[in-house]
This record gives C-alpha cells, sequence and structure tokens, in this order.
C-alpha cells in the first residue's frame, strides 16, 4: 500500500477507458494526481482521487477515498502481467447501496482489509457519524505487524527475536491475518491472545 505516484502506479491512466454502464471506468491524471471516474455513490459518475496504490503483483488495485473516511477498493483491478485492466465482477450489475458496490461496505479499506495489510491499526469507527478516523503505524505491513513493539529490539538490535516455540505462539501471531474470522476487539498484538480479538 503506497501513496500514488509514477513509480508505484502500475495501471494505465493515461485517460483509459474499461467497461460499459453501470461498470464503466475512466483511468486519468489530472497533473501529479491520479484519477478514477466512475459511477459513485449517488448513483451519477464522479472523479475520485486515488489515495493508495494497493498492491504490486499479480494485480494492483486503488483505494479511493469518500466522505467520512472511508477507502473504497476499485472495483476494477490492472492486471500487471497481462499489463491490462479487468473487472472483479465482470457480468454483474450491481448498483449503488449494495454491499457489493465499490462503495459499499465489502470494498472498504477500514473494515475488511486494513487489518492484515497495514501495522498497528487502529479502525476509529464512529458509530454515530458512521465515519473513521484509522490511523496506522506504517501504510503496509511492517516488521511490528508480527513480532510486536520493537522498543525492545531498538534498544538491544543484536538480541535475539522471540520465536513461535509453541502452536499457540504461531496461533497468536499468524492467525490474525491468516484465518477466517471475525474481529470482536481492537488492539489486537502479537503477544496477546487470538480469540480475545477474534471468532474463528
Amino acid at each position: 500500500m503506497q501513496p500514488p505516484d509514477a513509480a508505484t502506479v502500475a495501471g494505465d491512466f493515461d485517460d483509459a477507458r474499461f467497461g460499459h454502464g453501470d461498470a464503466a471506468a475512466s483511468f486519468l491524471r489530472r497533473g501529479e494526481r491520479f484519477v478514477i471516474r466512475a459511477i459513485g455513490p449517488n448513483g451519477r459518475p464522479e472523479e475520485f482521487d486515488v489515495r493508495y496504490a494497493f498492491g504490486a503483483e499479480p494485480l494492483q488495485q486503488y483505494l479511493l477515498e469518500l466522505p467520512g473516511g472511508r477507502l473504497q477498493a476499485s472495483r476494477q483491478a490492472w492486471d500487471v502481467a497481462a499489463r491490462r485492466w479487468f473487472d472483479l465482477r465482470p457480468g454483474e450489475r450491481i448498483a449503488p447501496g449494495d454491499a457489493l458496490h465499490w462503495t459499499g461496505p465489502a470494498h472498504n479499506w477500514n473494515f475488511m482489509c486494513a487489518d492484515c495489510h497495514s501495522t498497528a491499526v487502529v479502525k476509529g469507527y464512529d458509530a454515530a457519524a458512521r465515519g473513521y478516523a484509522t490511523t496506522f503505524a506504517e501504510a503496509s505491513v511492517g516488521c511490528e505487524a508480527c513480532h510486536g513493539p520493537a522498543a525492545a529490539h531498538a534498544r538491544a538490535p543484536t538480541s535475539e527475536l522471540p520465536s513461535l516455540e509453541t502452536q499457540a505462539a504461531e496461533l497468536n501471531v499468524c492467525a490474525q491475518c491468516h484465518s477466517r474470522r471475525g474481529q470482536l476487539a481492537e488492539g489486537y498484538r502479537p503477544d496477546r491472545r487470538f480469540l480475545d480479538h477474534y471468532a474463528p
């Protein structure tokens, strides 16, 4: 997950067009900005700034910012090897307001993606405002995502890192991202119990 620029964006944003009807999109440059023009939450075409390039290969998606602190994953993705756009839901008519529309909860980075793709995420969901104030220590997966806070390692960098000597320790560290689970509570760290924060 990286801020968009000429080095991080793999997709064709040279006034490329892809799809038709509700799934139509245009990929544009506005100076230094990367923009996707697509059907927005109000049912009309709008331009949305790319906030992050998400992934590197085999595909790359783009996170677009909506009101309420929401980052939404685009419906279209760039196939890096084939160098072409493709639709993640080909042939499906999905209207705004549907959970599967790119503006809906199924494409919401804050809710669906952030936990496993960024480090030390706090979703910051406000139920009354129905919005997010999400924060993270690193945009992508860093050392602390699996190893926990690095203060002790920083004080003594040649000391050994904790090892995963038991199956329970491995579960606590790895299952946060490598399992099908629902989140029960925020604040998970690798030294805490998986089942206190997630339900398989």
